[in-house]
């Protein structure tokens, strides 16, 4: 299996690293690290991934929706992940499991918070969504509870979202669809909303990303037409690049200064390519933006994957 980067023609990036698969785990050959923790009977299915804001090196991660019963005795878990993978401590959260696709981390008050999105809707037919955010739990606590939930739809009707990150400058939540193609790029403020729905401003569309092949939907008949979707989001503590994962690959863009992440999106991105193990998840940027960490269902492995120099 090979892994790296390239950029689309005209740019002038090109990496690549190969992994060695012992039947074991995967062994770091160059700088491509693979840790063995997120395939726990724990986590079946992980959706999402967070940097900690309190533990350098470790994330938070859930599994994906109402149906993954964790060992723990329920499915409305976060489990926070060592740097090499392991269960450093789980946590329930005091909130559903309305179909949980992503996690965000972002600071506001001088706190660190953590953002559960639950805006998974495969069949496009919900009327409301929820986004919960709660001071980052301590090891050692067993439950906590919301500091705010935020109710929200879409201007223009139910969709399907598993790619959810906190732009840290602008203190605003970025939202990608699926299935729907293009995606779509929304924007919501980052606070309680109150008692009302608050309605998720559009600012535009994803073009970027490759349109499913033949042999796409071949190789995964069931899932073949989504490859190339957005299944998670993160953005970089300095809100200047944001990162996309696929099922197969992930995506990052520059921001230029004064532009918004609709015209941002709109651009072509770098292509971070992932060894073809499929399946990817989870996506957020390391404490310290140099690198991302891959998360995927159904794995015993975290990626991380080292980004260019800027």
């Amino acid at each position: 299996m090979k892994g790296g980067y390239h950029t689309r023609p005209g740019g002038s990036f090109e990496g690549c690293i190969t992994l060695m698969n012992t039947g074991k785990r995967l062994l770091l050959l160059g700088s491509l690290a693979l840790a063995s923790g997120c395939g726990s009977s724990a986590i079946p299915e992980s959706s999402g991934l967070a940097p900690s804001h309190r533990y350098p090196g470790a994330v938070w991660t859930h599994n994906d929706g109402p149906n993954v019963l964790s060992a723990g005795g329920g499915d409305s878990r976060l489990y926070l992940l060592d740097e090499n993978g392991a269960i450093r401590a789980s946590v329930v959260v005091n909130a559903p499991n309305t179909d949980w696709e992503d996690i965000a981390a972002f600071r506001q008050g001088g706190e660190g918070y953590l953002l559960i999105a639950a805006v998974g809707d495969n069949a496009e037919a919900r009327e409301v969504y929820e986004l919960h955010a709660l001071i980052e739990p301590r090891e050692g606590e067993a439950m906590v509870e919301p500091a705010w939930t935020l109710r929200f739809r879409f201007p223009d009707g139910s969709h399907d979202c598993e790619a959810v990150a906190v732009d840290p400058v602008e203190q605003a939540v970025i939202l990608v669809t699926k299935r729907a193609l293009p995606a779509g790029v929304y924007r919501l403020p980052l606070g309680p909303g109150g008692p009302e729905v608050v309605t998720a401003e559009r600012l535009g569309s994803l073009w970027a990303l490759p349109r499913p092949s033949g042999w796409d939907k071949v190789r995964n008949p069931f899932q073949g037409a989504y490859t190339h979707q957005p299944t998670g989001l993160d953005i970089s503590a300095d809100g200047r690049r944001a990162v996309i994962a696929t099922y197969d690959n992930a995506y990052l863009w520059h921001r230029a200064e004064g532009v918004s992440w609709g015209e941002t999106f709109a651009t072509p991105p770098l292509v971070v390519e992932l060894p073809g193990i499929r399946q990817y998840e989870g996506v957020a940027f390391s404490r310290d933006g140099e690198a991302i960490v891959v998360s995927r269902e159904g794995s015993t492995a975290l990626l991380q994957v080292p980004l260019p120099v800027r």
